[in-house]
């Protein structure tokens, strides 16, 4: 959808959002929603075979996803699509307490495909999906201000919650200080789009932390590129972790890491030059 906002003629446009519609179709009559759990998401075909089960990035990208077809389309179908999936989310996967969206609903029976278990997890990136849903339902949905502060609640939480405290960077899941390069830079490009609708000077600075602390512990000034994560031994098995060090830099590079990572500088420079 992106690619089709910037095609040079109406055809490729035209082309491109074939495909989207294609993979509109696919999430609306493939079996991938059901009714278990109250509705949601599937994470894959296997229909909960795993603890993925109905996970939040899962439903919060197909919110995206449907919200940006319908802002591009203004077709209805669409709109009910995403505003289903978002209600979902936000009846089932939404912890009040916690003020964030736990990992996923699956099966508490995995082999027998029984009970429903709501995960107690909390993942950094999910955080960053959600702060996007949100704002794209507030811009796309009537303006209604519940997604707004639902947002600006999300973004105020991922600090206290997921920011690294000794070398920067958002660890991937609340309480293991372990920061992988592609879902810390996920949350920069989330942080910039909450900045577009709310000018709070917060969330920029937030977001060009994320990256700086990530340039500062994750880039690789010998070859280039970023290494995959860092984290704190806790177990001496742990890649690096048996000479007894403390905190461990992964050497393997990723190429989602580097996509991340390019993605997310370069719409903070965008942003500071504006």
């Amino acid at each position: 959808m992106e690619a089709a906002q910037r095609a040079p003629d109406a055809l490729e446009r035209e082309l491109m959002l074939g495909r989207a519609r294609a993979t509109a179709d696919f999430l609306m009559q493939g079996g991938v929603w059901d009714d278990t759990f109250g509705g949601g998401f599937w994470w894959n075909t296997r229909h909960g075979d795993s603890e993925e089960g109905k996970p939040a990035q899962t439903n919060g990208l197909a919110t995206e996803f449907f919200l940006q077809l319908y802002g591009l389309t203004g077709e209805p179908g669409y709109r009910e699509w995403a505003e289903k999936t978002l209600a979902w989310l936000d009846r089932e996967l939404f912890d009040p307490n916690g003020q964030l969206y736990r990992w996923s609903a699956h099966f508490g029976d995995l082999k027998q495909r029984k009970g429903e278990v709501v995960s107690d997890r909390f993942f950094s990136y999910d955080q960053g999906i959600l702060i996007e849903a949100n704002l794209l339902a507030y811009r796309y949905l009537g303006g209604d201000p519940r997604y707004l502060e639902r947002a600006r609640l999300l973004g105020r939480r991922i600090d206290p919650v997921f920011w690294d405290a000794e070398h920067g960077g958002y660890d991937l899941e609340a309480g293991l200080p372990q920061v992988y390069a592609v879902y810390s830079a996920w949350l920069s490009p989330s942080l910039l789009m909450l900045q577009r609708e709310d000018p709070d000077p917060y969330w920029l600075e937030r977001a060009s932390a994320n990256v700086d602390a990530l340039n500062a512990t994750l880039w690789d000034p010998g070859s280039g590129g970023y290494f995959q994560r860092h984290y704190v031994c806790r177990d001496a098995k742990a890649p690096g972790c048996g000479s007894g060090a403390h905190w461990v830099v992964d050497p393997e590079k990723t190429t989602v890491a580097q996509a991340w990572m390019q993605r997310s500088q370069a719409l903070l420079a965008s942003t500071l030059a504006q």
